[in-house]
């Protein structure tokens, strides 16, 4: 994966590089924090639509996190 999604593998949403992203050195995901208060792991594995519909202020999207 790249963070810039040239790979025929897609976008790279988690764990990638430390540079531009969600990273952490947990397997497998990263801890999120919400405006809830709420932390959640999110699994690497996400895709980049899934990742946009959580942070888009007015979407209206719903995401299944498991």
């Amino acid at each position: 994966f790249t963070t810039d999604g040239v790979t025929s593998l897609g976008p790279c949403t988690a764990n990638c590089n430390s540079s531009n992203e969600n990273f952490s050195f947990h397997t497998g995901g990263y801890n999120a924090v919400f405006l809830d208060g709420s932390v959640r792991f999110l699994k690497q594995t996400m895709t980049a639509t899934q990742v946009a519909a959580m942070i888009s202020r007015a979407g209206g999207e719903t995401v299944n996190l498991d």
